[in-house]
């Protein structure tokens, strides 16, 4: 395909997050147009690439370097840049891409300025250049949950007609139907095994219904503690963490509920999650805490349930034989489908305009 400015559209991020673009690329690929995708951290790749002796992330760096310094002597390529808010490389960045369009991709959830990830060399000034780009600079937002549109309108002079919600797509290996059969009264966790996530509440609700069974996929600083609850109660199994996606889908389909019992910290809360869509796509129920990330996706008596903090064990003692099971679960797939490749390539569709 011929490298012109109107067919290709490209990717600009610190390192590289191609997994999160696929609606693009499926846009792309539906208007005859294509992505690739490029880094600006070249300094530090290409050291990174050279300690580690990694000749094709070195090498990839040249590609890089030359792609920037292209920037220069070109104009209107559409490029969509991923970088962490209130980053001062932001600046430099923009000076390469200044005769561009440029839209801004982001998952970032809280923007009224009380906490970011990249503090260094944070001014005023600073700020002010990110407020310039959000509001001005940029085409287009497109960020990857309703919350972190709702944040950008609210903080930022940024029309609301300016910010599209992408989310990140669901994996096709999670609507195969391996003809499972599902586990009655059976519940699984997936996720990062952190206290937060609220699983010691969880392990010692099951330690005591043995006639349900909970598995736990993941891994993290509660490892130790879930091994010991899995050796001492046979309803309790630990899988570890799992990669592969056929396996972790078939795991999906063997239980008829996904448990995210989800604690809010000073900092932290449950954001969009992947995991959940991935469940429904396998027709498992999700139950999870009523957090703004599980809170768009699930509707509950619908397609699933919410609950409030400290009320996730109570729930599962009294309400579950209440559960339309099969209307839940059916449902729970309808949503998924919103999630595919082809679904959510329709909301990158400003990005043509």
């Amino acid at each position: 395909m011929k490298d012109t400015a109107c067919k290709i559209l490209y990717v600009l991020h610190k390192k590289g997050e191609n997994s999160h673009y696929k609606g693009l690329v499926a846009l792309a690929e539906q208007n005859n147009m294509q992505v690739k995708f490029r880094e600006f951290s070249i300094i530090g790749r290409s050291l990174k690439g050279i300690f580690k002796l990694d000749g094709k992330l070195y090498a990839k760096q040249w590609v890089n370097l030359f792609f920037m310094l292209g920037l220069l002597f070109s104009k209107n390529k559409r490029v969509v840049l991923g970088i962490a808010p209130y980053d001062y490389k932001l600046r430099s960045v923009l000076f390469f891409l200044k005769n561009h369009k440029v839209y801004y991709h982001t998952s970032w959830t809280s923007w009224d300025g009380s906490y970011y990830p990249k503090k260094k060399f944070v001014t005023d000034k600073l700020k002010q250049k990110w407020a310039d780009f959000l509001e001005t600079t940029s085409e287009h937002i497109f960020a990857v949950s309703g919350k972190t549109k709702e944040e950008l309108t609210t903080h930022y002079n940024v029309p609301a007609s300016k910010v599209s919600v992408v989310y990140h797509t669901v994996d096709p290996q999670f609507f195969i139907d391996y003809k499972v059969q599902k586990k009655h009264g059976s519940f699984i966790y997936v996720g990062r095994l952190l206290e937060e996530k609220g699983l010691t509440e969880l392990l010692n609700f099951f330690a005591e219904k043995p006639s349900y069974t909970f598995t736990i996929v993941g891994n993290g600083t509660l490892e130790n503690m879930v091994n010991e609850y899995a050796a001492k109660y046979p309803n309790i199994v630990y899988k570890g963490y799992v990669s592969d996606k056929e396996m972790l889908a078939k795991l999906y389909q063997e239980h008829q509920f996904l448990l995210m019992n989800s604690q809010r910290t000073e900092r932290w809360e449950e954001l969009f999650g992947m995991s959940i869509v991935e469940a429904m796509a396998c027709k498992t129920i999700p139950v999870a805490t009523s957090h703004s990330g599980p809170k768009e996706i699930i509707k509950t008596g619908e397609n699933g349930i919410l609950v409030q903090e400290g009320k996730m064990v109570s729930f599962l003692e009294n309400e579950l034989l209440n559960l339309d099971i099969v209307k839940l679960s059916t449902n729970a797939y309808q949503t998924a489908v919103l999630y595919t490749e082809e679904e959510v390539a329709k909301r990158w569709e400003p990005i043509l305009a």
